[in-house]
């Protein structure tokens, strides 16, 4: 993999010590927290200067974490159990959104109302993909099959737009469906947990073995602050996004009217206590074993980070 083609693009940095936190994907509401908590100064309170890093193709997250280029990232729980069959060179050190957030979006006039619906249907995903694999086990559980799982080399807003396939995975319920409606597509999601699987924490926390090893202290610090971050963003919604969007200036009004919707919805979702939940990680486990996904056994409570 050549790093040198994706573009990293610091964010926020005040004064401590430094911390690179790689975001799953483009600032969002689902990082309203981290905003604010920057800007309340909950880090910085902590001798931490947080570093928001947004990444341009999540498929780099782990060769960055692996590689040292940050320090700790957002990663989604079900593509890191199957990152954990080739290596285990990291570990989860905290929880950010503790409820399932990626599903499927369909056209509300497709007429699929239900996922059972989906049948018979095309749906824009990677058929041996975590997608893939969590819509095959659905639909052998229920006994429906589609018509093609297939992926479609475009973003999601043209492939709904023009109807290349009836439903298209790589979203997050919580988030891209009022994106779709701010440019006029009217969408309905099937939230993961819908199609079978558990309840999961979606957004994790790592870094590699070894930053886990050398900064046990700093570790313990940085949850500190991110909880705190994590309960005020939720429990003051109004101001925690206008800390978000002032953090954010480029950031046109259209995009921040659906934003705002977008983070009332989202704000429930927060992790309120960010401490690795070894249950659920497990729970997650265990269900993608049976079913499958995984090419190798491993104990995932090994790649939860200790004090």
């Amino acid at each position: 993999m050549k790093l040198s083609l994706f573009f990293l693009v610091p964010i926020l940095l005040f004064g401590g010590e430094r911390v690179r936190l790689l975001l799953d994907w483009y600032p969002n509401p689902d990082h309203v927290p981290l905003y604010a908590g920057i800007e309340k100064g909950f880090f910085r309170e902590e001798g931490i200067d947080l570093e928001l890093i947004k990444l341009y193709d999540p498929i780099q997250t782990m060769a960055l974490v692996e590689t040292g280029k940050v320090d700790i990232a957002l990663h989604c729980s079900l593509q890191l159990m199957r990152v954990a069959c080739r290596t285990q060179n990291f570990r989860i050190i905290g929880i950010y959104v503790d409820k399932p957030l990626q599903g499927i979006a369909v056209r509300e006039d497709s007429g699929i109302k239900t996922p059972m619906d989906l049948a018979g249907k095309i749906i824009s995903a990677k058929p041996d993909g975590s997608i893939g694999l969590v819509l095959g086990n659905y639909a052998k559980s229920v006994g429906i099959s589609y018509k093609e799982i297939k992926k479609i080399p475009m973003d999601l807003t043209p492939i709904l737009a023009s109807k290349q396939a009836d439903g298209v995975s790589g979203i997050m319920w919580n988030v891209d469906p009022f994106m779709l409606n701010s440019v006029g597509i009217k969408t309905r999601a099937f939230r993961f947990d819908e199609l079978g699987a558990p309840s999961y924490p979606e957004l994790l926390l790592v870094c590699r073995q070894k930053f886990s090893k050398k900064n046990p202290e700093l570790i313990v610090r940085f949850l500190r602050a991110l909880e705190k971050s994590n309960q005020f963003a939720s429990n003051n919604i109004e101001e925690s996004f206008v800390l978000y969007a002032k953090a954010l200036p480029t950031k046109s009004s259209k995009t921040l009217l659906w934003e705002r919707l977008s983070w009332e919805i989202t704000a429930p979702l927060i992790a309120q206590k960010v401490t690795p939940d070894e249950k659920a990680i497990s729970v997650l486990y265990e269900w993608m074993q049976e079913g499958g996904f995984l090419k190798t056994a491993f104990s995932p409570s090994q790649l939860i980070h200790s004090k």
